[in-house]
């Protein structure tokens, strides 16, 4: 029968003719097998020259810091080698170290940054990363902010009144120079300064305007400022860096503070100066929240603040809609009526 003949004709499996393999495959998956591992120690040294480059001195720093306590933490000779685990111990090391969960978020993050830069992704899912409470954007009142710059000398004075009034961030007020002030415009500039190895964030320069009353203050100082082109520099004509403990200290002598903080070391701010309501970056947005009730608008802040995202700004605002007359009003209406029908029972 014909199907009988087409069976005996066809041929046995032995003798069926073998297809080849996808060779493209193979040498893909044999070179990936074959690349060669990073040292992690040449892996970070190499990240953090691409920091220097692309941010500045200081935030390389930092990262270098963050990186060599990994590293230290859990041991590893090549970059290949971390696994999930490892970042999973580093966090539970973390967290019993004392650390908030938002710092511990701030790290992981940064570490899961250094690693996607050479192609390691996907160790850690969100799930797997410290939940925080994002804490609520607070600002100075006009009472706070008199009764602590007359506790202050003159130099005291025009230092802080330079963080309220230019809504400067800490290190663009270290660096900034005679050169970036404008006192006849009133108007500050945000430069880089290549010789000190210091870039504004985000790489981006700005001019904020100036009240009159600083650019005052700013040009009595000026008579005195000697050869020193910076602004505010220490006592070794360097970018300053205590702001904040010099800050600390005055809200401390001024009774400023709350008589609640107790930081690690079990120093109350009852008799020391270690009081968490008082910061400097507490100045930018006493700057945003009180230009924004005088009427400006969240796009112009924006652009004055040196921020990305207007996200960012009007989470600096909330604190102002909150304290103005227009809210307290309509808060004041919402249950006038009720109050009234009860005062009058």
């Amino acid at each position: 029968m014909p199907p009988a003949q087409n069976k005996r004709n066809e041929p046995s499996r032995a003798d069926r003719p073998r297809l080849p393999r996808s060779r493209p495959c193979r040498r893909a998956q044999v070179s990936a097998r074959r690349q060669p591992r990073l040292r992690l120690n040449l892996a970070i040294n190499e990240y953090l020259s691409e920091m220097q480059a692309r941010r500045s001195v200081r935030a390389a720093d930092r990262l270098g810091w963050l990186l060599c306590d990994f590293r230290q933490s859990r041991p590893r000779v090549y970059l290949q080698a971390i696994t999930r685990r490892d970042l999973m111990l580093y966090m539970a090391e973390l967290r019993e170290r004392g650390l908030a969960d938002r710092t511990i978020f701030n790290r992981i993050s940064a570490l899961a940054t250094f690693l996607r830069s050479f192609g390691i992704d996907g160790l850690l899912s969100r799930r797997d990363l410290p939940r925080y409470t994002e804490k609520f954007v607070d600002a100075y009142n006009e009472v706070e902010i008199a009764r602590l710059l007359q506790a202050g000398d003159k130099r005291s004075r025009t230092v802080f009144g330079f963080f309220l009034g230019t809504g400067c961030r800490e290190q663009e007020v270290a660096y900034m120079t005679w050169g970036d002030v404008d006192l006849d415009q009133k108007i500050v500039r945000i430069t880089a300064k290549p010789h000190w190895g210091w870039r504004p964030k985000d790489c981006e320069e700005r001019c904020v305007p100036i009240p009159a009353w600083l650019a005052g203050a700013l040009k009595q100082m000026k008579q005195n400022a000697g050869d020193s082109s910076l602004l505010f520099p220490n006592r070794l004509r360097q970018p300053e860096g205590h702001f904040l403990g010099k800050l600390k200290a005055l809200t401390l002598r001024a009774g400023l503070n709350c008589g609640h903080c107790v930081n690690k070391k079990g120093h109350s701010c009852k008799d020391k100066p270690v009081c968490s309501r008082w910061s400097l970056h507490k100045f930018r947005r006493t700057f945003a929240s009180w230009h924004h009730d005088s009427g400006i608008s969240a796009r112009t802040l924006q652009a004055w603040l040196g921020h990305s995202s207007l996200d960012t700004t009007l989470r600096y605002l909330k604190v102002a809609d909150l304290q103005s007359e227009k809210i307290r009003s309509q808060v004041d209406r919402t249950f006038a009526a009720a109050m009234v029908m009860a005062e009058s029972d």
